[in-house]
């Protein structure tokens, strides 16, 4: 990354995410209540970020000779009423799951807006502890 002075700067690994553990993490007390579920935990930090995604057809994928990490099977957004919002996310998993023909089970990862992804953790019908595949390296 340029820089007004200086050389560039090569940016290789998150900066946020800290050394921890499950226990360490079950331990912290909520920040809003002290049994909350939004703890210093998971609430998002101050730090700047970038990636890159490349989304591509299987003819570009073949064309190319790239192998596909993920895919997509479907996307959907949801309103609710203003007195529950943050709680979208559950519409639109439900959309998502009708879209599809799959079932909750059926799905390695969900992404949530990464703003609201919290959100989630608030409503029990997302308690998926657990059940989170982790990526092959």
């Amino acid at each position: 990354m340029p820089q007004r002075k200086g050389e560039p700067l090569l940016f290789s690994r998150d900066e946020h995410p800290r050394s921890t553990s499950l226990e360490a993490l079950a331990k912290l007390r909520g920040v809003v209540r002290a049994d909350g579920s939004v703890t210093a935990g998971n609430a998002s930090g101050v730090n700047d970020g970038a990636c890159a995604l490349l989304l591509a057809s299987e003819t570009a994928l073949s064309a190319n000779d790239l192998q596909p990490l993920a895919r997509v099977v479907g996307v959907a957004t949801a309103g609710v009423a203003p007195r529950i919002m943050g709680f979208g996310p559950a519409p639109a998993v439900r959309k998502v799951l009708a879209q599809t023909g799959l079932t909750l089970g059926q799905m390695d990862v969900i992404e949530l807006n990464e703003a609201f992804a919290a959100q989630a953790g608030g409503d029990p019908r997302f308690r998926l502890t657990g059940r989170c595949r982790p990526r092959e390296p």
